[in-house]
């Protein structure tokens, strides 16, 4: 069953805040719950998603791109389940100079 998941980002001052949204292929509860606790803690961990993603030298979109292509297999149910990625609401890279 596709079911979608949402985890709010965190933000500070700058950054506005936003959702950041997944969409998994799950068979039962307890895997869908498994991934989405990963992904809220991979989201939520820092003080704000979007600096964390900047401190490395990406948006956003990449930064949850490694969640899904590099931490999700590690998960042994979780490469089948995984359909596909998508994002709502993903603020755009502010310019600082």
């Amino acid at each position: 069953m596709s079911r979608e998941m949402s985890i709010e980002a965190n933000h500070c001052g700058i950054h506005p805040p936003f959702l950041v949204t997944i969409v998994v292929e799950c068979e039962n509860d307890w895997q869908y719950e498994m991934i989405e606790g990963a992904f809220e803690g991979y989201v939520t961990f820092t003080d704000c998603t979007v600096c964390a993603a900047e401190s490395i030298g990406l948006i956003v979109d990449d930064y949850v791109g490694i969640f899904v292509e590099k931490f999700l297999p590690l998960l042994p149910i979780a490469e089948k389940f995984l359909r596909s990625i998508k994002m709502k609401e993903i603020p755009k890279r502010l310019s600082y100079g």
